[in-house]
């Protein structure tokens, strides 16, 4: 039932909706992303282990970049956006470079390229909406050529973030172009699923996993491979999203907010790196961690009212 009135405005400003779909969506991106990063020691020593970890690593970042651009629908929630990565990469950055001594300002430790690449995101996005968001699929042809030929650069790598964030530019620009009223239809989704696995299987053997990284030239690689993984990323994207669950779960509202999880998992991943835990016992772990922040949250952040689509 909707709320009306001067009391129902102050409701729903103090009530962020979420979709319960892209919620459901985010929080898998996000477990996915924790058990990878922990079984990353584990997979030169096992080709089950190799094999999954390279299927996650086609997609995850694709499938993050994506949903960050398509919640961004204006230019001033660009804006927030550019400031916010900004920030919180200085802050992030800034704790690693006190505590670690093997971390430079200018490369991102680990993970944390991803707030520093958001933010060039958004800025690029604050600049189409002030350009009156016009050419937007013709401007994401040349992110694409851009991402592609990028590689050939020797000088292009970690350095600033700068080659992750051109080769992951058109999946988060794509999300900026779309709207939330993706297609749902299961059989589109398992489809595009089966060729991009079919293309990992058949075409894509000789993309070793640091390749997907997407973080350094191309070296003895080529374009042929970002282009094919463009493709590969796309359709496994495309896929997932046709077949987000709409409903809503006990477990949905804790993909309201990925952001801080996706910050704070490092200290925990890299202190269980050294007891070596079975893989089995490590797909719990994201789940428990996951949950805890989600309670710890609970004390303080934003009241989340979760939707489901009709």
């Amino acid at each position: 039932m909707p709320i009306s009135g001067s009391n129902g405005r102050k409701v729903n400003e103090m009530v962020k909706l979420r979709d319960a779909g892209f919620c459901n969506v985010k929080l898998f991106a996000l477990y996915i992303t924790v058990y990878a990063h922990l079984i990353e020691p584990q997979i030169w020593s096992s080709p089950v282990l190799y094999s999954l970890y390279r299927g996650i690593y086609f997609f995850h970042m694709p499938l993050f970049a994506f949903l960050s651009g398509l919640f961004l629908n204006s230019g001033a929630q660009c804006a927030r956006q550019t400031r916010k990565g900004a920030l919180l990469y200085v802050l992030a950055q800034g704790v690693y470079l006190l505590v670690r001594g093997d971390v430079v300002w200018h490369t991102p430790y680990w993970h944390l390229w991803y707030l520093l690449s958001l933010s060039f995101w958004a800025a690029l996005g604050w600049l189409w909406h002030r350009a009156g968001c016009r050419f937007g699929w013709w401007i994401l042809a040349v992110w694409i050529l851009l991402g592609t030929l990028i590689g050939k650069n020797p000088e292009v790598g970690r350095k600033w973030s700068f080659s992750r964030s051109l080769v992951f530019l058109p999946y988060f620009w794509t999300g900026l172009l779309c709207r939330k009223g993706l297609p749902d239809k299961k059989w589109l989704g398992l489809l595009a699923l089966a060729v991009a696995g079919l293309a990992v299987r058949f075409l894509a053997e000789e993309i070793r996993v640091v390749f997907l990284y997407q973080a350094a030239p191309y070296g003895e690689n080529g374009p042929k491979l970002r282009l094919l993984c463009y493709l590969i990323g796309g359709l496994s994207v495309f896929g997932l999203l046709c077949l987000r669950p709409q409903k809503r779960f006990a477990i949905t509202r804790a993909g309201a907010d990925t952001l801080w999880p996706y910050i704070l998992h490092a200290p925990m991943v890299r202190f269980l790196w050294d007891y070596g835990l079975h893989p089995l016992l490590l797909g719990l772990i994201p789940a428990i961690y996951l949950y805890i922040l989600y309670k710890i949250r609970q004390w303080y952040a934003p009241m989340y009212g979760i939707v489901r689509k009709k």
